[in-house]
């Protein structure tokens, strides 16, 4: 008689409520992100060679850490995305970029 083997993993599995709650804290730390970066923006004293924080800084923060909410579905889209973003926002000379 055999006995039945016992496997890591086999048993019922609740995908979906796991990919829900992965999406949802994907989207809560994209959200806090944003909020560090854009209290960042709005606080750190401004130091020569370096530009006032405007619409658009805020806007590409939001563009930077924005990504991080689908990077499980869509990682490289989401690295992609992010790291464009960057790119402009460092070009731009906003917080954390001094000249």
């Amino acid at each position: 008689m055999r006995r039945p083997r016992l496997t890591l993993g086999a048993g019922p599995t609740r995908l979906g409520s796991d990919r829900v709650r992965g999406a949802v804290l994907d989207g809560v730390g994209a959200g806090l992100l944003w909020a560090a970066m854009t209290v960042d923006l709005a606080t750190r004293p401004l130091p020569p060679a370096q530009s006032a924080p405007t619409v658009v800084a805020y806007l590409l923060a939001g563009a930077i850490c924005g990504p991080f909410a689908v990077h499980r579905r869509f990682p490289v889209a989401a690295m992609l995305a992010s790291d464009l973003a960057l790119i402009i926002y460092a070009i731009h000379r906003f917080s954390a970029y001094p000249g």
